[in-house]
């Protein structure tokens, strides 16, 4: 299987949104974040399960959305 295009070999990406608000004084962080290597098909061969649970064949389990909630200042 050849695969051309940018992908990202050694490294990983995210992207997503957050949201903040504050508690008695100190901010809370709603963040929903997605991981990516900017290829598809290159991140399927790499992450590559045959046996599916609950549909999570190829690299679908790699890309899902992770929640993530801190109370905190940032740094």
């Amino acid at each position: 299987m050849t695969i051309s295009g940018f992908r990202l070999k050694d490294a990983r990406a995210s992207y997503g949104v957050g949201l903040e608000s504050f508690l008695l004084g100190l901010p809370m962080h709603f963040d929903w974040s997605y991981k990516t290597l900017f290829n598809k098909n290159w991140e399927d061969a790499l992450f590559y399960y045959p046996a599916s649970l609950e549909n999570m064949t190829g690299s679908n389990w790699f890309r899902k959305v992770k929640f993530s909630f801190w109370i905190g200042y940032d740094f």
